[in-house]
């Protein structure tokens, strides 16, 4: 995904609601490379922790999530933290939530 990322109305209006999100992933993987075109796609803001530049995204994902399998989407409700494992699943989820929280 881009860096340098032109920020549209639709986007900005977005971006709040899915500031408890987070995606762990690395660009090695074809099922974060394809979750991350998903997102790209809705243009979502979603932060992005990539686990192999960042070795404390790892260590944050297997000590809190369990596994150190990607992609991964982290949703903090509550002080709670819920984690959403295989592509397919966080795809459909993003896809709802994308649509409802605005």
């Amino acid at each position: 995904m881009p860096e340098n990322v032109l920020v549209t109305d639709t986007e900005v209006a977005i971006a709040p609601a899915l500031s408890d999100h987070s995606l762990y992933m690395h660009h090695l993987c074809y099922f974060c490379a394809k979750v991350e075109h998903a997102i790209g796609s809705m243009a979502l803001n979603i932060e992005f922790k990539n686990i192999l530049q960042n070795p404390e995204y790892r260590e944050e994902l297997v000590k809190e999530g369990g596994s150190q399998q990607v992609p991964c989407l982290r949703i903090e409700t509550a002080g709670q933290s819920q984690w959403v494992y295989e592509s397919n699943a966080i795809i459909a989820y993003l896809s709802e939530v994308g649509t409802t929280k605005e």
